[in-house]
């Protein structure tokens, strides 16, 4: 059995690889790797680094959609998302009427679709609107307003990270949000970036703590009501 390593900021894990599951291709932006593990199943690593396993992305999406989903959650921005697992929980709720989703990596959402099929009727679905754009694009040319946003971005693992993120936060805030918005932040292993990120204008906010295995450490989302 073949075996992929990951390295991380402690040091690296390895996962073995069943016989011919290994899928890899190079989009303009980044590099997609695929593989499927005896005990994690189907990883999706991009430039090396674990996104998600389908044998607890539902507990980190799961997590990430309940926190923003209010009743009046009517439409949804999804920033990310590539293979549909944000859209399949946004859309079990009833009360959603639109959702866009703008991933700027088409190649990566069409592999997911065709190819992978994690979540294929969520892509099928007619209250779904796909946007292939990178977010701060989308920003400058919108004039929609949410009730609920999902920024389902880059890990913040250093300062340039938290600055890129601070800086796609603010275009959202910019142009996406109006009285009564809310919106959750995929913020990675560290609760300390959280607190960096937190404007200093919101009505509440609140720090989500989640354990997904896969993961191997506490995983952190941003709350914020406006």
């Amino acid at each position: 059995m073949n075996i992929y390593r990951e390295n991380q900021p402690w040091g690296f894990t390895e996962y073995d690889i069943e016989e011919g599951t290994y899928t890899t291709f190079q989009t303009p932006l980044q590099k997609v790797e695929f593989i499927t593990n005896p005990h994690y199943g189907r990883m999706l690593f991009l430039d090396g680094v674990l996104q998600s396993t389908t044998s607890d992305e539902k507990i980190y999406h799961e997590t990430l959609v309940n926190a923003g989903m209010r009743k009046n959650s009517t439409n949804v921005l999804i920033a990310g998302g590539a293979e549909g697992a944000v859209v399949r929980e946004v859309l079990k709720h009833k009360c959603v009427k639109h959702v866009e989703m703008v991933d700027w990596d088409a190649d990566l959402v069409d592999h997911c679709f065709f190819k992978e099929k994690f979540n294929t009727s969520s892509f099928k679905d007619s209250r779904l609107s796909y946007l292939d754009k990178n977010i701060s694009n989308y920003c400058e040319e919108t004039l929609h307003k949410f009730d609920t946003i999902f920024i389902d971005l880059l890990d913040i693992n250093t300062e340039d990270d938290l600055y890129r993120m601070q800086t796609i936060l603010s275009h959202i805030l910019e142009v996406c949000v109006k009285g009564g918005s809310t919106i959750v932040v995929n913020v990675g292993r560290s609760k300390r970036s959280a607190e960096h990120l937190t404007p200093t204008v919101v009505k509440s906010s609140e720090i989500i703590e989640v354990n997904v295995p896969s993961f191997q450490e506490p995983w952190y989302f941003l709350k914020l009501e406006y």
